[in-house]
């Protein structure tokens, strides 16, 4: 009895000293670098594709899988001048490392979710930084240390800056959009998704013809041969110029965008993209003809110049509910003094009886006027943004959005009702009775 009674607390202590081993080796950040017998070393370095020295971007990530694939090991360090020390059993594995992503920006993988497929995702409302990433294989013998370095390689390539010379006087603003982009990269390091594009607002400088943007904007590779499209924007409308590149925008390029627009009555579009200081030198260059300049067709912005109203002021007899700068335009979200309580459809057309409750309702001095979106309707009825903004309508003596079956436009077109009480949406249903606050949007451009 006594023996048993022995074995028993020599069977605890162990089963402790071995979870109080593995403790030792995991952090509060959800790194875990093993518990085996055989210290492997991981250091980083970067491969420069030009003649400059090219430093590993920070932090750096580094997974260890094992034959199935299942992660056994996490490390983050800080930069390539720290060493990560593993304690892994013998046996053959792969090394990932992801190196400038960190978890302000980035969705990180955990090593319970880390796959060498796991997406390494962009947080909502962030932009992508100078990404690298790596592997090796490496087979671990007992009683055998080993050394492994991991050559890092840049994902992304850089665009430096647009630059648009000889623009027409009456153009009020302009937009350069590349793509289709790749959206993010997976632990492994292969590009995941292909719907990405990056929308630059270009500036005047001064009172000149000449207007450029400094970007600085850190890019995923164009996923075959890039669209290139120019919006020119002047009180009287939109013109678009679209083309399309001679070659891939590939990663470990610095991209500078230089658009020269030749001639009023007779446009052309001149560009050069230029790869420098990371990679080898690259040109694009583009023409494109008058036949090319094309009018944006239905582009329901109202456009207007100067100083834009603030949110929560009134403008024009209505509240502003949005008012967001980007570049030389700032976008102003309208809403009507008034709602519409009691907007019923029974067998009539819906399109019919949503412009004849806009009707009723809309500020003439103010035109296009129209169903919210989903978003918009979510944005307000935010805890947080429903009770300032009904603050405010309070002050102002307009209606205050309430309890109600509101009337919204879905992302297919199609007319819809949103439950504020619960968040449902649901299909229009003709015995209810609904209730409709019309939304506009207008484009301001600084003079």
């Amino acid at each position: 009895m006594r023996n048993r009674f022995i074995r028993f607390i020599f069977v605890c202590l162990s089963v402790m000293l071995a979870a109080s081993c593995a403790k030792d080796n995991a952090s509060d950040n959800g790194d875990y670098t093993g518990d085996g017998k055989v210290l492997m070393k991981v250091k980083t370095m970067a491969v420069s594709a030009g003649v400059t020295e090219m430093n590993v971007a920070k932090p750096i990530c580094i997974y260890v899988f094992n034959s199935s694939d299942k992660c056994v090991a996490l490390k983050h360090i800080a930069d390539e001048s720290v060493e990560a020390d593993f304690n892994l059993e013998a046996g053959t594995y792969r090394i990932y490392a992801v190196a400038g992503a960190d978890d302000s920006n980035y969705i990180l993988p955990s090593m319970d979710t880390a796959t060498p497929q796991t997406v390494v995702a962009l947080k909502d409302g962030q932009k992508h930084t100078d990404i690298m990433c790596a592997s090796e294989t490496v087979s671990l013998q007992d009683d055998h240390d080993a050394e492994v370095t991991l050559e890092m390689k840049r994902k992304v390539f850089k665009l430096v800056s647009v630059c648009v010379t000889n623009v027409p006087e009456d153009v009020i603003d302009i937009t350069a959009t590349l793509m289709p982009l790749y959206e993010t990269v997976k632990i492994n390091g292969e590009y995941s998704g292909e719907q990405a594009k990056e929308t630059v607002s270009v500036s005047r400088v001064g009172k000149t013809a000449t207007w450029k943007t400094d970007c600085g904007l850190f890019l995923m590779p164009s996923v075959g041969k890039p669209v290139l499209q120019f919006v020119f924007t002047t009180k009287k409308g939109k013109k678009v110029f679209t083309t399309v590149g001679e070659s891939e925008l590939t990663a470990n390029y610095k991209v500078e965008l230089n658009v020269d627009y030749v001639g009023v009555a007779n446009p052309s579009l001149k560009c050069m993209i230029k790869g420098e200081e990371w990679g080898e030198t690259k040109q694009w260059n583009v023409t494109v003809n008058s036949s090319e300049l094309v009018d944006e067709e239905n582009s329901g912005d109202n456009v207007e110049t100067g100083d834009a109203p603030q949110a929560g002021s009134v403008y024009k007899g209505c509240y502003v509910l949005k008012s967001k700068t980007e570049g030389n335009k700032t976008v102003v979200t309208l809403i009507t003094p008034k709602t519409l309580s009691q907007v019923i459809f029974g067998y009539e057309d819906k399109e019919s009886v949503v412009a004849a409750a806009i009707a009723k309702v809309a500020v003439d001095e103010i035109s296009g006027w129209r169903l919210p979106t989903k978003d918009e309707l979510l944005w307000v009825f935010n805890s947080e943004n429903k009770e300032r903004i009904n603050n405010e309508l309070n002050k102002l003596k307009f209606s205050t959005f309430f309890t109600g079956k509101y009337l919204f436009r879905d992302d297919d077109g199609a007319i819809k009702a949103y439950y504020s009480e619960t968040g449902i949406v649901d299909d229009i249903q003709s015995t209810y009775k609904h209730d409709l606050r019309p939304f506009v949007t207008i484009d301001f451009y600084k003079e």
